[in-house]
């Protein structure tokens, strides 16, 4: 039996050894925190952009290379995904779908991004395939049994919510989202509420409703992506039939 390297034994025969590993640990910390902090950096001066210039927001995720260093590539696509929704760029659109349709997400980015899959399909009246991501949705939340977390089940809600009223166009439903109108207390979703039943009321043909629904949500909806929308529908109703 071989005899106990001492400690001092040890730290002789393996000495640059030990230094050298050392170094390596502190070097790679170093690198992880100017990751997070370059990261932190790039998320604060894209949301910015997103904010006030959309076009130069998709021209950094486009062509500023340090860009594919600091973020995964499902995240750059989930962000050139919200540019594009942003501007109304359909086929680019269509072609981060094909694209984030064929990688792994991570759950959190999954939830969000079938989320925005099937309201793009749903403004641009593609059914089927609005149908299908809410299913894949539904199907996705029940396999990691997080379908009855309140979160993920209001999720799921508002998922349903919307196929009724923008693909079933079901007007019996106007009488569940009156009452989840009454005991909504937030002022903006309540208006987005309002909305919907306007939707419903221009789809049975009562023009009354339409505009009552219509004008009580623009009284909370100012300053919201639907005030223009409001606005052009008390004009030009037949705009609720796309929107």
């Amino acid at each position: 039996m071989g005899k106990l390297m001492s400690v001092g034994e040890f730290w002789t025969s393996y000495k640059p050894f030990v230094i050298a590993f050392a170094v390596m640990v502190v070097l790679a910390f170093v690198l992880l925190q100017l990751l997070v902090h370059l990261r932190l950096q790039s998320e604060e001066e894209l949301q910015r952009l997103f904010s006030s210039n959309v076009k130069l927001y998709l021209e950094r995720l486009e062509n500023n290379k340090r860009l594919t260093f600091v973020f995964r590539k499902p995240i750059m696509l989930l962000y050139k995904l919200d540019g594009y929704l942003k501007t109304g760029s359909d086929d680019k659109v269509r072609d981060m779908i094909e694209k984030l349709d064929s990688i792994k997400l991570e759950p959190r980015d999954k939830v969000e991004y079938l989320q925005k899959r099937m309201s793009f399909f749903v403004s641009v009246g593609k059914a089927d395939e609005a149908r299908a991501s809410f299913d894949r949705l539904r199907e996705y939340l029940h396999s990691v049994k997080a379908d009855e977390v309140d979160r993920y089940r209001a999720i799921l809600d508002e998922g349903q919510e919307i196929i009724r009223v923008y693909l079933d166009r079901d007007v019996v439903y106007m009488d569940e989202l009156r009452l989840k109108a009454q005991r909504t207390e937030n002022p903006v979703l309540r208006g987005v509420v309002y909305f919907r039943m306007a939707k419903l009321a221009h789809f049975k043909g009562d023009a009354e409703a339409r505009k009552k629904y219509l004008e009580l949500s623009l009284k909370t909806l100012s300053g919201t992506d639907y005030e223009e929308i409001i606005n052009q529908a008390l004009k030009a109703p037949e705009i609720l039939e796309i929107k």
